[in-house]
């Protein structure tokens, strides 16, 4: 991280809004409502750390895939 020129912060902001604009796009196109996702309850990863912390969250891992197997059975 380091100071930006006003000119570096504009061109930042606006890469960022053509993002936005690509992914409502695609979400729009796609038609789709919602996302559902598995949370992560830690904090961000440390870079080299993951395999330390991948157990930890295999309960959220496998709540989520119990409930999408329980979603898929009532739908279908």
């Amino acid at each position: 991280m380091h100071t930006k020129t006003s000119a570096e912060d504009r061109e930042l902001i606006a890469a960022r809004d053509r993002y936005r604009a690509e992914w409502h796009k695609k979400w729009t196109d796609e038609g789709l409502d919602f996302i559902l996702t598995v949370p992560l309850s830690l904090p961000a990863i440390e870079n080299g750390a993951s395999e330390k912390t991948t157990l930890v969250c295999a309960g959220y891992t496998f709540l989520f895939s119990v409930v999408r197997v329980c979603i898929i059975l009532l739908t279908d």
